[in-house]
């Protein structure tokens, strides 16, 4: 499965937060899609079209492989 990360504060040393499910305090779980492009998908419904910013801003990290895309 796929999650979707970003550099906290967009800064690439601060490591990286995941798109939830619903607030962090309120017990938020990271959102899983079945592949990046699902992913993107998901992010261009939200109103990310650029496929620039969908290729520099964010990151796609598989659960299964435990590696980043």
């Amino acid at each position: 499965m796929i999650q979707i990360g970003r550099s906290i504060n967009g800064i690439s040393l601060n490591g990286l937060e995941y798109l939830l499910d619903k607030a962090e305090e309120d017990g938020g779980e990271p959102i899983q899609f079945e592949s990046v492009e699902k992913a993107k998908e998901f992010l261009k419904g939200e109103g990310i079209t650029d496929e620039t910013t969908l290729i520099d801003n964010f990151t796609y990290y598989d659960t299964e492989k435990e590696e980043i895309l």
